[in-house]
């Protein structure tokens, strides 16, 4: 396959086996969501934006595969578990050549990681055993973990311009692992509770380091915010630590954001399509320490009438023509209820509206002269808003349209 948007995706499925494919220049090359029990084994994938894509990957094996340039991660795994990761290669990944998120109980042996921007990476991880891998000549780690209870065990890193082992882990054992001619040989920030047990470290510019900053981030950010309704409601956070890591937004105590942030760096949370209402807004911030802090805004959306987004013109218009023309509104508004349009002060069409959607009438029945024609919205809130509008046929006329809102 080749100069593909889509290699191979594959969207809920068990038993699924993906073998011996070779996928050139795609933009996903193979991306596989919600799969258990499945073998992802001897591909082959070439300068691609992404490489392969596992996203809540169950009991499944992914080995034998080659990756090599590609614009994101070779291999991204994320909220996985039980999963084995074996004797894959992946070089020159823009990011990481193994990239594993959120995950539990996996394996990982025997890959070789080359010219990658960090060898392997492992965040938020629990139980997962990190075995046999060679990541050497990396613009930054060869490996990178973060989490608890990992097995690192007999791996080698070597020419990685930073870091050979940069490990931010606890309750963790790290064994006869090799690290030579890196920046730093192992380098551990903050550990707790973890067994350094017969590593080796050779010719490195630090062949140890290891620091405990017990100190949490802090946060910046606004205590209160009120927005209409309609309007986006924009909260500005700034977050300060000597070594940040992960953010975490939540509204109303649910999960709605997630990313790495940079000290000192102003950063936005864009929330839209609230309706009228007060919302908890907290914003969770994590160090490499494993040090945490949380800042609250409570936001406050105010009640606003229907807004009119699309609406005619005055017109004039010949009487031949009236048959066959019509005028239309669209309005928008969280909450949509009824309609009422009016003739001359005559009740000529009502019912439910849709927010964004027409609202269409006909001129087929309108009077000859000029005519008013005039349309009323509401919402369930009991606010509403009026439109004006004058048309006159077989007479060339024209007035201003007139709306108001209350």
């Amino acid at each position: 396959m080749e100069n593909a948007q889509h290699g191979i995706l594959v969207t809920y499925g068990e038993n699924i086996n993906v073998l011996s494919n070779e996928i050139i220049n795609s933009v996903t090359s193979l991306s596989m969501t919600n799969i258990s029990h499945s073998q992802i084994m001897g591909n082959k994938i070439y300068e691609n934006d992404n490489g392969i894509y596992l996203n809540n990957a169950n009991n499944t094996i992914i080995s034998n595969n080659f990756l090599s340039n590609i614009t994101s991660s070779g291999i991204y795994g994320m909220k996985g578990f039980q999963n084995t990761f074996a004797d894959n290669s992946i070089e020159n990944s823009d990011f990481a050549g193994i990239n594993l998120f959120d995950g539990m109980d996996i394996s990982v042996m025997n890959n070789t990681a080359f010219g990658n921007k960090i060898g392997l990476s492992f965040s938020g991880m629990t139980n997962t055993t990190i075995q046999g891998n060679f990541a050497y000549n990396n613009v930054n780690d060869g490996i990178y973990a973060m989490g608890s209870n990992y097995s690192i065990v007999n791996n080698e890193a070597a020419f990685n311009d930073i870091k050979g082992f940069n490990l931010f882990i606890n309750d963790s054992i790290v064994m006869d692992n090799f690290a030579t001619f890196n920046g730093y040989g192992f380098f551990l920030q903050n550990p707790f509770n973890v067994e350094m047990i017969n590593n080796t470290a050779l010719n490195n510019t630090f062949d140890f380091h290891e620091t405990h900053p017990y100190t949490p981030p802090t946060i910046s950010a606004a205590n209160n915010i009120t927005v209409a309704e309609f309007s986006p409601a924009v909260i500005e956070w700034v977050a300060t630590d000597e070594d940040p890591s992960m953010y975490y937004v939540f509204l109303n105590g649910e999960q709605i954001d997630y990313g790495t942030w940079v000290s000192g760096l102003s950063n936005t949370i864009t929330l839209t399509g609230l309706e009228p209402g007060i919302y908890n807004v907290t914003l969770l911030v994590k160090d490499m320490g494993h040090n945490a802090a949380t800042h609250t805004v409570w936001l406050t959306v105010t009640n606003q009438p229907p807004q009119i987004i699309s609406e005619p013109d005055d017109l004039q218009i010949e009487e031949s023509q009236l048959d066959q023309s019509s005028i239309e509104w669209i309005a928008m508004d969280t909450s949509p209820n009824q309609y009422q349009l009016f003739m001359n002060g005559i009740v000529v069409d009502s019912g439910n509206w849709i927010s964004n959607a027409s609202i269409s009438f006909s001129l087929d029945n309108l009077n000859i002269g000029m005519n008013n024609i005039t349309i009323v919205l509401s919402d369930s809130l009991g606010l509403f808003t009026v439109s004006t509008h004058y048309i006159k046929s077989s007479q060339i006329d024209q007035l201003s349209v007139r709306t108001f809102s209350r």
